[in-house]
């Protein structure tokens, strides 16, 4: 024991910060704490990597995942990614992110599942992905609000159920302040933008448990809009949604508002949406010669389970 503490002044005399060396008091703490499992003592010891985790999630004040080996291996493996930089993630963005949250709402899993399945997002995510960081950080996992969180898992699940298109991307752009402000309407662009194989993709998270009861006074009236002018087909465009929402769907009642909701924003005069309605309609043998685009959609579903993930 006295081998490895005078090992760990080293380590901390080689960080060199006050901050450090107050870590340092609390890991002689935990090592001589007799509650302390064997299996951190055990994993820490001589392990320069493990050690840095531990220091950050230290820092970060959380007391319960820094003594914990699943947590420290899976926060280690995520820092550890060469593929981050590439991202513009690093490692300090990492620890600074720590301290804001990751892992807030119920629906967040334990911090080690977490961790690995953001590894998993970024082994997939081509290189030419923008604004990550504010995926990770404040524009999602570490935003104060607890939705906003909810919000950003529910991303991460559905695109991890997508990896084949993920892993083909050419391009995947997270949304941002930037990119909201660029656009001029607050709230009023997609949440992820794909381009995949020429075509362009849009993906819009509802994690709320009441959005259709809302749909004509949210932002998914400007959101669906802009993104159905965007996209290269029908098929393109994917909204994710809650998934007990998706399971207790009044499917005649949620057309009904989404398509009231899209007329009440005028969005059947655009020429670009209505022509990409009438070439998915006709791609399932509908025939349009005495039906208007509107009529088709209050007729047939197949385009809302297209659409509604």
């Amino acid at each position: 024991m006295l081998r490895f503490l005078i090992g760990l002044i080293t380590f901390s005399i080689i960080q060199s910060t006050s901050a450090q060396c107050e870590m340092l008091v609390e890991l002689t703490k935990d090592l001589a704490n007799p509650k302390t499992k064997q299996a951190f003592k055990n994993y820490i010891k001589g392990n320069d990597d493990g050690m840095y985790s531990y220091l950050q999630l230290a820092k970060a004040g959380r007391t319960e995942l820094r003594t914990s080996v699943e947590a420290l291996q899976a926060f280690t493996k995520l820092q550890k990614n060469e593929k981050l930089i590439k991202l513009g993630v690093s490692k300090g963005d990492l620890a600074g992110m720590l301290k804001k949250g990751w892992g807030g709402p119920p629906e967040i899993p334990a911090f080690n599942i977490f961790c690995d399945e953001l590894n998993d997002l970024i082994n997939i995510l081509p290189v030419n992905t923008k604004n990550l960081k504010s995926y990770l950080g404040s524009e999602g996992f570490t935003n104060a609000a607890s939705y906003t969180q909810r919000h950003s898992y529910l991303q991460l699940q559905r695109l991890l159920e997508n990896k084949e298109i993920l892993s083909k991307a050419d391009e995947v752009i997270f949304e941002s302040e930037i990119s909201v402000s660029a656009f001029g309407i607050g709230n009023s662009v997609s949440d992820i933008h794909i381009v995949w194989q020429g075509r362009k993709l849009e993906v819009e998270t509802k994690a709320g448990v009441n959005f259709f009861k809302g749909i004509d006074e949210s932002n998914f009236m400007t959101q669906s809009g802009n993104s159905l002018m965007t996209v290269s087909n029908i098929e393109d465009y994917k909204v994710f949604l809650n998934p007990g929402l998706v399971d207790g769907v009044n499917k005649e009642a949620s057309i009904k508002k989404v398509i009231d909701a899209w007329s009440k924003q005028s969005w059947f005069k655009e020429t670009k949406i209505v022509d990409k309605f009438k070439k998915y309609g006709e791609s399932k043998g509908f025939d349009f010669t005495d039906y208007t685009v509107e009529e088709y959609l209050k007729m047939k579903t197949e385009w809302f389970d297209e659409i509604i993930y």
